[in-house]
């Protein structure tokens, strides 16, 4: 069984969230958005929320509502971040052992 967004969003940690979403799309009802942002701010997540007038499923991505440039700027400020420490795997040894 997939996991819900709503659930999924809560194992992000300190990774970077966008959520963006137009007030017109019909395929994705903007509840869902609302939904998954509660969640993140829920775990400590800090979403960055981009809702767009006029914008539908499609053309959410339009430079005309600016996102190809909000993108940009979010991604740029993510890879200024100090990175988060990241999941160990079984190739790192644990220094403590």
């Amino acid at each position: 069984r997939g996991m819900a967004a709503e659930e999924m969003i809560t194992r992000f940690g300190e990774t970077p969230v966008m959520l963006i979403h137009g007030d017109r799309d019909l395929v994705v009802r903007s509840y869902h958005t609302d939904r998954i942002e509660r969640a993140a701010r829920e775990a400590g997540v800090e979403p960055r929320v981009l809702r767009l007038n006029g914008a539908d499923h499609v053309n959410v991505f339009d430079d005309r509502f600016g996102t190809p440039a909000s993108i940009a700027a979010f991604i740029e400020a993510a890879q200024a971040r100090p990175a988060a420490p990241g999941p160990k795997t079984n190739a790192e040894p644990d220094p403590a052992e």
